[in-house]
């Protein structure tokens, strides 16, 4: 379909996916209500921010991270837009095919050949006919209002609304919403025209036939984080297949991948791979691990793998009946100053296999800085639950894992006056954790995080995941420093390799025990009771 970005229409652009509660609609006129705010990270074109990242991490990971963010400019440009239009396709008791509707677009680009929103989000035209006041007829036209949506508003508490957030429409919210949005129209400025083409709608396209000595894999989210850091570093056996990504825009950004790219959240009822890369919304993960597991394939799973404790169950269930495995993305497992720790933290004469294996008490204690999030960011969605589950999961899982998942005790959770997230736990072998999450501070190299680990016989300081010192009781151990970038290429062909052969990294229990005490302390961390987590 045809897309205007604010300069040009651009042409060829998917359709958005159609969900069970969302109507698509052809349009004929767009009023832009204004712009959406704080839904993205957006970096601000600072020279002393780019030094700073690239003694951090190199030059390598630096281009990469500013060439992806730079393509990333228009799926950025998001407004809050009043389309009137015709209905194409509509839920069961939405209005039918060929009504002539207004709907609110919380969430969209300034104008569009189509657009899909929730049926909540839309009404007959007849209801409010003097919207369309000089108007012109037949095209598609963009336009301005003079005067946005007030700060706490119905309609400002719309702006970034995402069908997939976990928040509910109100009738009483959008009554008042749609009482806000003709008083704003009233002041909206001259009609802008803009003749666009009539395209069949396409949620889908392209082809990516099987090859004989490749594996094909999905990937579902195609962010800045997979452009840069996953697909890099995919086992060479691995084929990209098809991309699934829900934001048309993110996907205008695939030059040259040769892959099927659509917009579905989720996998179509007829498609087969081989391996299932979930790396979009934290809630769909599991569902996808699910749909890989039921057809005996492998799901590579970036954190957080569940956000509920139903999710997990079903997760778990369908793991131990199937051929298939599943393997959670936690780089800390990965990284070369792990298997350092382990070996550095027991006791000198067993530290060789039996380090790894029957490692000796590791006491945990981290401060974990977090870039502050955008206001309608959505790790705020409550279908995204707490910071625990979308920041903290990866300090927990590695403290189990330092103790090779030993069963948790005890464990409780807070927010502290100034918003910090206070978590901690004890094992049954005595060793104990506690971690303070906090997105208080220096943002000028994005996430830092302090770990100290202690054992009867050494202990262990990691700075930013780069910087290493090892004590024991007769001195330094020893010291290192690595990018640490490296750990996430490590991992990625560590695990698409093991997915490509088959080999297992995790097992249920590994899994269960980590994802139930991040979900239990997230819960406590929100207020709710440690088993309030679905």
């Amino acid at each position: 379909m045809d897309v205007f970005d604010g300069q040009q229409w651009r042409h060829g652009c998917l359709d958005a996916w159609c969900g069970p509660t969302d109507c698509r609609i052809a349009v004929e006129h767009t009023l832009v209500l204004g712009p959406v705010r704080g839904a993205y990270f957006v970096q601000p074109r600072d020279l002393r921010r780019v030094v700073n990242y690239l003694r951090e991490i190199g030059p390598r990971d630096v281009v990469r991270k500013i060439v992806s963010r730079r393509r990333e400019s228009a799926r950025n440009e998001k407004f809050l837009t009043l389309v009137a239009g015709t209905v194409l396709h509509a839920p069961i008791g939405g209005p039918r095919p060929g009504t002539a509707v207004l709907a609110i677009c919380p969430l969209h680009p300034r104008a569009s050949e189509r657009v899909v929103v929730d049926a909540g989000l839309v009404r007959p035209r007849t209801e409010m006919p003097a919207l369309l006041d000089g108007a012109p007829v037949g095209v598609v036209a963009t336009a301005t209002c003079a005067v946005e949506p007030a700060p706490g508003s119905a309609l400002d508490t719309l702006s970034g609304w995402h069908p997939a957030s976990g928040r509910a429409l109100f009738e009483g919210v959008m009554d008042t919403a749609w009482a806000q949005v003709a008083t704003l129209a009233a002041g909206a400025g001259a009609w802008q025209t803009h003749a666009t083409g009539t395209s069949p709608v396409a949620e889908r396209h392209g082809d990516a036939p099987r090859t004989a000595d490749q594996r094909r894999v999905v990937l579902f989210g195609y962010g800045q984080y997979a452009k840069t850091i996953v697909l890099p570093n995919l086992d060479a056996r691995l084929h990209l297949a098809a991309i699934h990504e829900v934001d048309p825009a993110q996907l205008a950004t695939s030059r040259g991948v040769a892959a099927v790219l659509d917009t579905s959240p989720w996998p179509r009822a007829d498609d087969r791979y081989d391996v299932y890369f979930a790396a979009g919304y934290h809630h769909t993960h599991a569902s996808i691990a699910l749909h890989a597991l039921a057809h005996g394939a492998s799901a590579i799973v970036e954190k957080p793998p569940v956000t509920t404790h139903a999710q997990l169950d079903a997760l778990l269930q369908a793991w131990r009946g199937s051929t298939g495995h599943v393997y959670v993305c936690f780089q800390r497992r990965h990284a070369p100053f792990s298997a350092m720790a382990r070996a550095d933290l027991a006791d000198g004469a067993d530290a060789g296999a039996n380090a790894s294996e029957h490692p000796s008490p590791v006491s945990y204690r981290c401060l974990v800085y977090e870039v502050p999030l955008p206001p309608r960011h959505w790790y705020r969605w409550p279908a995204s639950q707490g910071r625990v589950v979308s920041n903290g999961c990866h300090w927990i899982d590695h403290f189990l894992w330092m103790n090779a998942y030993v069963p948790v005790t005890r464990f409780d959770a807070w927010t502290a006056h100034n918003g910090d997230s206070v978590c901690m736990a004890e094992l049954r072998n005595g060793a104990s954790f506690s971690m303070a999450l906090t997105d208080r501070g220096s943002d000028c190299i994005g996430m830092q995080n302090t770990i100290e680990l202690r054992s009867e016989y050494a202990s262990v300081r990691i700075v930013n995941d780069s910087d290493y010192r090892a004590e024991g009781r007769r001195g330094v151990i020893r010291r290192a420093r690595r990018n640490k970038m490296h750990a996430f290429a490590d991992m990625y062909r560590a695990i698409s390799a093991a997915a490509v052969e088959g080999r297992a990294l995790d097992t249920p229990d590994s899994l269960e025990a980590s994802a139930r005490l991040m979900l239990s302390l997230d819960a406590l961390v929100r207020g709710a009771g440690p088993d309030d987590a679905g």
